[in-house]
């Protein structure tokens, strides 16, 4: 844990990696009157020596109590004596950190930064809160069930429903990683622009799709013999008895539902386009007398999905 020897300036208390950094031996060696040196080394006044010695060995007999900041919490950053502990960080920042000489520290869960490298990790945290201010003055693209949260670490927090096309867009930005724990995309407020321009894209996309959608539905009310029906990516069909209907739901690989007697099936947008072409044709076939149509199903009808 650590080793004592002679020092010019007293006794050198020789610190290894588990408790040199952890709070509650930081707090130990001030309280004491040792100052810091290098690698987490300390000296002492010899008359002070083993009052130090003796807290620490207590210290670690009890179980090392309090041993630095809770696993598992926020992103935060304490200052210590000789360095910094950082725990939670964004993933995406942890390559910054680490060429910053900063070593894993089991036992809180965080990560140390030495004590030589602490004016360049100030500058790297002012970097990312600086880009963090920035990130939140940004007029991010409105997009039904997606929310962007600026987070103060730096990063970027995207909520959004399943969907290949948003998920693609935001795996194309740099740094961008899916938070399995909180259930978010996340991505370095630095590339905020890069981010802004793939929701941009979504957005487009999205009202492009919406527009579509009110057209079909608009065409889709036209018919009289067919009932279509849209409800998020799957469209339900109900129609008299018709083999043409039936062939033409069956060719898209929709599903018979028995219980409400109609048909159902999740498909693309352009699929959709050419099912309703179909139905429309059909239905207007339909609504011809010279075309005979057999009764509505009933009961006692076969049923269209044994046909």
């Amino acid at each position: 844990m650590y080793s004592i020897s002679d020092h010019p300036q007293g006794k050198l208390f020789d610190l290894d990696q588990q408790i040199g950094f952890a709070p509650a031996v930081q707090k130990i060696l001030v309280e004491c009157g040792a100052t810091y040196l290098r690698n987490r080394q300390w000296t002492i006044s010899p008359k002070r020596a083993d009052d130090l010695a003796a807290t620490i060995d207590a210290w670690l007999a009890d179980g090392c109590p309090e041993n630095g900041l809770p696993k598992g919490g926020d992103y935060g950053v304490t200052h210590l004596a000789n360095g910094y502990y950082i725990s939670r960080p964004p993933k995406s920042m942890v390559p910054a950190i680490k060429r910053l000489g900063a070593y894993w520290n089991p036992a809180n869960s965080s990560w140390a930064v030495p004590a030589a490298m602490t004016e360049k990790f100030e500058k790297l945290v002012a970097k990312s809160q600086a880009d963090a201010r920035a990130a939140s003055e940004e007029n991010w693209p409105v997009i039904p069930g997606v929310t962007v949260t600026v987070r103060p670490d730096g990063s970027i927090a995207v909520v959004s429903p399943f969907d290949p096309a948003i998920k693609d867009a935001i795996k194309s930005v740099p740094t961008s990683r899916w938070d399995r724990d909180r259930r978010v995309w996340v991505v370095m407020a630095k590339y905020r622009a890069a981010l802004r321009k793939a929701l941009a894209g979504i957005a487009g996309e999205a009202e492009a799709a919406n527009d579509a959608n009110e057209a079909r539905l608009s065409r889709a009310s036209s018919m009289r013999k067919i009932r279509w029906s849209e409800s998020g990516t799957e469209i339900t069909v109900a129609s008299e008895y018709d083999s043409d209907v039936i062939n033409a739901c069956r060719g898209r690989r929709m599903k018979w539902d028995s219980l409400m007697n109609v048909w159902r099936g999740k498909m693309r947008h352009d699929q959709r386009d050419a099912l309703l072409d179909r139905l429309i044709e059909i239905d207007e076939n339909l609504r011809n007398p010279a075309h005979k149509s057999a009764p509505v199903l009933t009961q006692n009808t076969p049923s269209q999905g044994n046909t």
